[in-house]
């Protein structure tokens, strides 16, 4: 029973979300590789590569003053290549440099701004990589 609950309030939330026009829920995958139309990211401030598409465990909650997500994308990009382009843009979106740690195919980069702490986590697969990207408050 405390699943099915759990499960519904997650569905909640994505259909949340998807109600308000801000991500497409589900990715369009074709057979040459992946695709995602999106009409506007719901981390406005946080820039994203244009073929990462937006897993389906992913999840976001926003009032006017806190905000909390978890993303999850999926895309063809190195880790090295998104290790430079994060470093680069998250700074000239007004994000501060906390840590950044970059592996031989994996990476941890951690950001704040004002109140918020975001960090972004990469992992490169055979051909795809993996990223989450984490918002919540800074922690006391």
């Amino acid at each position: 029973m405390t699943r099915i609950l759990a499960l519904l309030f997650v569905l909640f939330l994505l259909g949340g979300c998807q109600s308000s026009g801000v991500v497409d829920s589900e990715p369009l995958f074709s057979n040459i590789g992946l695709t995602h139309h999106h009409k506007e990211l719901i981390l406005k401030d946080i820039p994203l590569p244009e073929d990462f598409v937006l897993l389906p465990d992913s999840f976001y909650y926003a009032t006017p003053s806190f905000r909390y997500g978890e993303l999850q994308y999926r895309g063809s990009l190195s880790v090295d290549d998104l290790y430079f382009y994060y470093k680069k843009q998250m700074v000239s979106m007004g994000w501060e440099s906390q840590s950044l740690k970059q592996f031989e195919t994996n990476a941890r980069l951690s950001f704040s701004k004002g109140e918020e702490a975001c960090t972004i986590l990469l992992k490169e697969g055979s051909s795809l990589s993996d990223m989450k990207i984490i918002v919540e408050q800074k922690k006391s």
